[in-house]
């Protein structure tokens, strides 16, 4: 797991990180999460992967990774998922 680049954003309380990993196959985001939440020793509430991609025929994948300060600044940043209403019956 490399550091491609690492920025820190005072604004909004994180780290915007961009990754490289070399895998044989897609890593998924709940794999890097975990990997790095044990990379940085933090926990996995607090980080928070926008986008995992590579380019075609390449097996390096680069992860772009928000590192926040705490869970309340993840809250006020991130956008929360719609609630379905129920259906009347």
């Amino acid at each position: 797991m490399n550091t491609v680049r690492d920025f820190r954003n005072d604004l909004l309380n994180r780290k915007e990180i961009v990754l490289s990993i070399d895998s044989d196959s897609n890593p998924g985001y709940a794999r890097m999460q975990q990997e790095c939440a044990d990379h940085f020793k933090v926990e996995q509430e607090r980080i928070v992967i926008k986008k995992v991609w590579n380019n075609f025929g390449s097996r390096k994948f680069f992860v772009e990774v928000f590192l926040y300060d705490s869970v309340s600044d993840k809250d006020k940043t991130e956008v929360k998922p719609k609630v379905k209403k129920e259906a009347k019956k």
